[in-house]
């Protein structure tokens, strides 16, 4: 499934570049020579690297099996699949000698991402069938934090019988000013979920915290 999702991802983007360049040679290729601790980048190519996966919690508490407990009642005994929804992090690294070369090819990949937010069945034949949809996020990384591990601290998240396995779709969640502030100041990040957001924390080799132990302090001073 993963392969297929990175593939499908690698033949758009390519089939957007070659419309937009008119050039052929200029694809998104994937990183074929690697080693435990270190990744060697093709030479004057668009490459596709898989830096992170995890599960879409959002949908593993029980609320998000209401419907499937509740379909059993019916004559046929009917069963919904159990939906498995994962967040992939790819990274694209345009390697090239020409520098200008390396920054275009990288704004096509912005504009492609951010012109091209769903895939799914009706708008895209080519992605398979078990997979439902591709939504696709651009995330852009703080400098700092792309030397740092993190890990989830807590998850605010909004449920109303009204909707459909009760996860609201319809609200945004977003820090006052003041309170970015705060994150920022303890480099915590906010990450956006469906239904709500997740404050994520740096931590050290030893999967401790970094900033709850000053979070507490500034938040209780002695």
């Amino acid at each position: 499934m993963i392969d297929h999702v990175l593939t499908f991802l690698k033949d758009q983007l390519n089939s957007y570049l070659k419309v937009k360049t008119g050039v052929e040679g200029f694809e998104v290729v994937f990183v074929q020579e690697r080693t435990p601790r270190e990744i060697t980048l093709p030479k004057e190519a668009l490459s596709a690297l898989l830096v992170n996966l995890e599960e879409e919690r959002t949908f593993r508490s029980g609320a998000a099996y209401q419907h499937q407990r509740d379909i059993t009642s019916l004559p046929n005994k009917t069963l919904l699949p159990h939906l498995l929804y994962l967040n992939l992090y790819v990274l694209f690294v345009a390697n090239f000698t020409n520098y200008s070369q390396s920054l275009k090819l990288l704004s096509l990949v912005i504009s492609f991402f951010h012109s091209h937010r769903l895939f799914e069945s009706q708008n895209s034949p080519a992605l398979s069938s078990d997979i439902q949809k591709l939504t696709l996020e651009l995330v852009n990384l703080p400098k700092w934090m792309l030397s740092m591990n993190y890990q989830g601290l807590f998850e605010l998240s909004i449920i109303h019988d009204y909707y459909h396995n009760k996860v609201c779709t319809d609200l945004n969640i977003e820090p006052t000013s003041e309170c970015r502030k705060i994150l920022a100041r303890h480099r915590l990040l906010v990450k956006n979920k469906v239904n709500g957001i997740q404050v994520i924390v740096p931590v050290t080799e030893t999967g401790k915290p970094l900033a709850i132990k000053r979070l507490l302090e500034s938040a209780y001073p002695a």
